[in-house]
């Protein structure tokens, strides 16, 4: 895989969570109520630690 390049900054996780990459964007996960049960235990389990390095592993770009 080539890391993009834009305006002379690579993409990588560095520059996406320091925000200096301009080709990039969050995730947003919203409930039209606020999360209970399964919904809930889901969205602590994505913020979790071992959600995060799920996420990473996945090829994305964890919140930490």
């Amino acid at each position: 895989m080539k890391m993009l390049s834009v305006n002379g900054i690579v993409g990588n996780k560095e520059t996406t969570l320091n925000k200096t990459f301009p080709i990039s964007r969050p995730l947003y996960m919203y409930t039209p109520v606020p999360a209970a049960g399964d919904v809930k235990n889901f969205l602590d389990y994505v913020m979790s630690d071992k959600g995060q390095k799920l996420v990473e592993e996945e090829g994305f770009i964890p919140l930490k």
